[in-house]
């Protein structure tokens, strides 16, 4: 996983008040459409907030307050290319315990040039929705030293849309930070903070099969790899600026404590069918390593054929 550092300076409060309110739309009503098409589609977006700051106490203790936020409505259009009921009723025929897993697929309309497949076409609503918020306070403890105290916030939520799952995400990174500055004389300044950081990531489909399907010559039924995290991060700098005539030199010290917490369901499997157009040949069962014998044996299906425990796939022969 590769990352990057962003440095920040948020707005502080002053002796007067002052506030903002603001929006940012775009609609589809506005839209101009392509001279051959008969519309557009659906698509609204608003970004709004506001912010206040001003003075508790003018001169010495200030605060500033900002929230902002996304609504977003759009409709992806989704296709694909799916068996039709002649050939789920030949592969429930053959194996009826395969009978639900070919049936997960949604019914095509659609004829195309193989007899064996249907063309599905359907939409999504995929509202990304966003709430971010900020609060911070500034202190001037003495006319050397200045206290600051910042807590923000952000929760995303959306969903997105697929053949076999829509898959819901959401995500909130709340950080916080305490900085204190110093200054010993015109050419020593001193400046240190104390920082926390959290993601709380989750991401959840709803699936109707426990599995994910590959059958040669239709789309896939790919499930997601979901799963959820929460990384935390703590964190102390300390920088020091010392200016000497002409030149300026400056010191730094950062120590950060940084956990990942990662969970992947144990349940994540695969089905692959190797077949051709007419007949259901072969079928591999993947399963996530490390794996123990009682996985084996929880992960195979119910199929007439032979399988192999000594083996990572289970292989059913018709």
């Amino acid at each position: 996983m590769a990352g990057g550092q962003v440095s920040m300076v948020s707005k502080g409060g002053t002796n007067e008040f002052h506030g903002s309110l603001y929006e940012y739309l775009r609609n589809s009503f506005f839209y101009a459409h392509a001279f051959d098409t008969p519309g557009v589609s659906p698509f609204r977006l608003n970004n709004f907030g506001a912010s206040f700051g001003g003075p508790i106490i003018r001169n010495k203790l200030f605060f500033f307050v900002n929230y902002e936020a996304v609504r977003q409505v759009y409709f992806q259009p989704i296709s694909a290319i799916v068996p039709t009921d002649a050939y789920r009723a030949q592969v429930a025929q053959k194996s009826p315990a395969l009978a639900p897993l070919i049936n997960a697929y949604p019914e095509g309309t659609v004829r195309t040039a193989d007899p064996n497949a249907l063309l599905w076409i359907s939409s999504g609503r995929t509202p990304p929705n966003e709430d971010a918020g900020l609060f911070r306070v500034d202190y001037a403890l003495s006319d050397k030293t200045a206290v600051s105290i910042r807590f923000n916030t952000d929760t995303y939520r959306t969903t997105s849309v697929a053949l076999a799952e829509n898959t819901y995400t959401t995500m909130t990174p709340p950080n916080a930070v305490i900085d204190v500055q110093h200054t010993f004389s015109p050419t020593v300044l001193n400046d240190a903070r104390i920082g926390f950081n959290r993601d709380d990531y989750v991401d959840i489909g709803d699936g109707k099969t426990p599995y994910s399907l590959s059958i040669t010559g239709f789309d896939s039924y790919a499930l997601g790899d979901h799963s959820s995290r929460i990384d935390i991060s703590f964190s102390f700098v300390d920088n020091a600026t010392v200016s000497r005539g002409r030149h300026t030199i400056k010191f730094d010290v950062e120590v950060r404590r940084m956990q990942e917490n990662k969970v992947h369901p144990l349940a994540a499997q695969g089905l692959s069918y190797l077949a051709r157009r007419t007949s259901l040949t072969t079928c591999w069962i993947r399963i996530p390593t490390p794996c123990p014998a009682w996985r084996l044996r929880r992960a195979r299906i119910p199929v007439t054929g032979t399988s192999s425990m000594n083996s990572r796939s289970a292989r059913i022969l018709h």
